[in-house]
């Protein structure tokens, strides 16, 4: 869509802005692959047609921006951004902008907003980035995880990426757990895996003589299931009608011991303090629903 939209300045945009509770699945390959992200983003830069990208870093990962800009350094020193990259006559350089700790950032024309210096409220949409995105340019904003799979994608091919998936979905996700678990942490599993797989196979489940109450998806944002759903299968399409998603693959597990009321509670106070305050089934309704949780 982006390569197809009129105008010769485009952008590529990297969603770095992982302020989702209970996610963290971005942190170890801006810390260990940052140079899978440059590639990334380059080749999608020539993809779309564009010579700019800007990686929208969270404020409180101060080390993966150490890291991005040595990675930029080294990159530019190889020929893999710059003027003329890889020597095809194409421009490509990468900039990076720390965000300022706002949780709606993480939504991607809030973010745009933040990048232009102005409120970071969410835009209507339409017209949506992909014509009118960063300074009213066609824009491609992806998050690290999706910059980081088109290398290998490109190098061993669309069937063997698909070939990673179970059942009709296509790939691997990041999975972040933590919580009630023996070995929190992220997982590369494949898209589809089941939820019992992740929390008490890989992860090792709750604690010995606890059993899983309930977990989150999407962090806490995406919903919370009871331990009757752990068989659900971590997808993008079959749980919609559990009126939850799997979102950004955070997994948070609540075991038999903590009280879900509380932990409820506890979420509904973070999105009372971090709603932007545009709408008020927002601004209102969390703090409503907090009163009647601490009720």
């Amino acid at each position: 869509a982006v390569r197809e939209a009129p105008g010769d300045l485009k952008y590529i945009v990297c969603n770095a802005d992982e302020g989702e509770p209970g996610t963290f699945k971005d942190r170890p390959l801006l810390y260990l692959s940052p140079h899978l992200l440059l590639e990334g983003m380059a080749l999608a830069g020539v993809a779309a047609g564009a010579t700019t990208g800007i990686i929208y870093l969270r404020y409180e990962y101060p080390e993966a921006l150490e890291r991005l800009l040595g990675a930029i350094n080294e990159a530019e020193a190889a020929g893999v951004l710059g003027s003329s990259i890889m020597n095809s006559g194409v421009a490509f350089r990468v900039w990076v902008k720390r965000g300022a700790g706002s949780y709606v950032c993480g939504e991607e024309t809030s973010l745009l907003n933040s990048l232009e210096g102005v409120k970071p409220w969410p835009r209507e949409r339409p017209p949506f980035p992909t014509t009118s995105g960063l300074w009213n340019r066609p824009t491609v904003i992806n998050n690290v995880e999706s910059f980081c799979a088109v290398p290998p994608i490109l190098e061993k091919g669309a069937d063997w990426f698909r070939g990673l998936g179970r059942g009709e979905n296509a790939g691997t996700k990041l999975y972040s757990v933590s919580g009630d678990v023996q070995q929190a942490g992220n997982y590369e599993l494949p898209l589809g895996i089941s939820a019992r797989e992740v929390i008490e196979g890989y992860a090792g489940g709750p604690s010995d003589g606890r059993t899983t109450k309930a977990f989150t998806l999407g962090g806490i944002s995406g919903g919370l299931l009871g331990s009757e759903h752990l068989d659900i299968n971590l997808d993008y399409v079959s749980n919609r009608d559990l009126g939850v998603s799997v979102g950004s693959g955070g997994i948070v597990v609540v075991d038999d011991s903590r009280c879900i009321v509380e932990f409820v509670r506890t979420t509904m106070r973070f999105y009372q303090d971090e709603s932007c305050g545009r709408c008020f089934p927002c601004r209102i309704g969390t703090v409503r629903l907090r009163e009647l949780l601490d009720g």
